[in-house]
């Protein structure tokens, strides 16, 4: 699978539940932890190796990913595992806090997937994602198994 072999990638390496907005330790089930490193999903639905959303239904909800090196990006790969086609914001921050939508719209992503949003390389560096998600579009509970970015670092 390419994109978890591309050399230009990397996978996050914390995240913070959006919903919450307080820090996710451990490795506990459902966590927003559970959405970091490389994908360990192997089946469609509930899985707790994935971070999700407590609620299933109601309003928009997401996770923050922190990555290792700040990169100029042209790419986030989110691997959907449950509640596939929820993502309806992708913003990117530079290395002064402040964010830059590089995607909005309406997520074609069906079963365990990845949802992959290209764009222009960016002038400023990230290595901090938030992935929104409409909660209320898509039935049942919303599961994240990873998000990786993609870009280079000159």
């Amino acid at each position: 699978m390419k994109s978890k072999h591309d050399p230009h990638g990397q996978w996050a390496v914390s995240g913070q539940s959006v919903l919450h907005l307080q820090r996710r330790t451990g490795l506990r089930p459902y966590s927003a932890s559970q959405a970091t490193g490389t994908p360990n999903v192997e089946n469609y639905g509930s899985n707790t190796a994935d971070g999700r959303r407590k609620r299933p239904t109601g309003g928009s909800s997401g996770w923050t990913c922190q990555f290792a090196k700040p990169v100029h990006a042209t790419c986030i790969r989110v691997r959907e595992s449950s509640g596939s086609g929820a993502v309806i914001k992708v913003d990117l921050f530079d290395e002064q806090g402040a964010p830059h939508t590089v995607w909005t719209g309406i997520d074609p992503t069906k079963d365990l997937n990845y949802f992959t949003v290209e764009f222009p390389r960016t002038p400023f560096k990230t290595a901090r994602v938030k992935v929104t998600l409409a909660t209320n579009t898509v039935s049942g509970f919303k599961q994240i198994d990873a998000v990786q970015l993609i870009g280079t670092e000159q």
